[in-house]
């Protein structure tokens, strides 16, 4: 609790700073698309199949450098919803875990010369999340099973896509979980973790230029 509690001071001061610095744009929108979800690690060893989910989230740009340049710097934060998970395919059993996330990703953007705001785009940055809900489903019956997770989750975001317009893009994300998410059993940790891909439509919409 207390890396996840430094991390959300850090994204914080980053927000802070960035609004009092970022002088040539900010955007705020929404992205949502579809989210492929499994687990990995050492002591995951289950066969298991991706659980397939709607993520979405908030997001603000801080634009650093803008027009029809060959390249461009930004920042970008997302707050949104995360599901992840697995099905085991043994025992037809269906983890569902659901997260709020909070990620802050530099984007370097590398626009199309004579075409302002469109391009390709790549993006990578750190990602803190808190569990919202875990549940268990089989064909009988669904159980609450937060209690057996840790209640955070944090590791790297990263992604890339195309931007059509200056509004509007379509991107693909992947989010490569480093933390345990599974509780200790005899103080001992247990090596499960997170990991998502997804493709997703974003929208922004300039508030300063």
């Amino acid at each position: 609790m207390k890396k996840l509690f430094c991390f959300l001071i850090i994204f914080l001061l980053f927000i802070k700073v960035d609004f009092l610095f970022a002088q040539k744009g900010i955007y705020i929108g929404f992205k949502g698309g579809v989210n492929v979800a499994n687990n990995y690690g050492a002591d995951y060893t289950q066969k298991s199949t991706d659980v397939i989910g709607f993520a979405g989230s908030l997001t603000t740009q801080l634009a650093f450098a803008k027009g029809a340049d060959f390249s461009r710097f930004s920042l970008m934060f997302d707050l949104g919803f995360l599901p992840m998970g697995n099905n085991m395919k043994e025992d037809s059993i269906k983890t569902k875990l659901s997260y709020f996330t909070f990620a802050v990703k530099p984007r370097f953007f590398y626009g199309l010369l004579g075409k302002a705001n469109s391009g390709f785009y790549v993006e990578v940055g750190p990602y803190a999340s808190l569990l919202a809900s875990a549940k268990s489903k089989t064909e009988d019956e669904n159980v609450d099973i937060k209690d057996l997770y840790t209640p955070y989750d944090y590791g790297v975001a990263m992604g890339g896509g195309w931007a059509f317009t200056g509004m509007f893009s379509v991107c693909f994300n992947y989010n490569l979980g480093l933390s345990h998410i599974a509780k200790q059993i005899n103080n001992v940790d247990v090596d499960v973790r997170n990991q998502s891909w997804g493709i997703y439509l974003n929208l922004a919409i300039p508030v300063k230029n």
